[in-house]
């Protein structure tokens, strides 16, 4: 199976980084588990995430990652539907600008 997802990434010219993030965080997973990511529910995924969220171990990123490789792995290579799933990706915080003061922008120019 990992053969599989790996040659499907490769015929979709995915980067050989994110080929190789992707096939890690799926082994990841699998290992939390303790068992082969075909068996993998989605409710234990969510879960999975939920948990990793909440102790403030996964970035969005990380996040987004990980259900992209799930993906991968239930549509295209297990032919899985991944309509039925709809697990939804975070969003990243906005942040806003840095405003510096006259004082420091006069600072700055001298």
């Amino acid at each position: 199976m990992r053969r599989r997802m790996y040659e499907e990434m490769v015929y979709r010219h995915y980067s050989p980084r994110s080929i190789k993030t992707y096939l890690s965080l799926v082994s990841v997973v699998s290992a939390h588990f303790g068992k082969s990511p075909d068996t993998i529910s989605i409710p234990e995924l969510k879960d999975y995430l939920f948990k990793r969220i909440e102790a403030g171990q996964l970035s969005v990123s990380s996040i987004n990652q990980t259900i992209s490789a799930f993906k991968i792995l239930f549509k295209d290579v297990l032919e899985r539907d991944w309509e039925t799933i709809r697990i939804k990706r975070p969003r990243r915080p906005k942040l806003l600008p840095v405003v510096f003061g006259s004082a420091t922008f006069d600072w700055t120019l001298s």
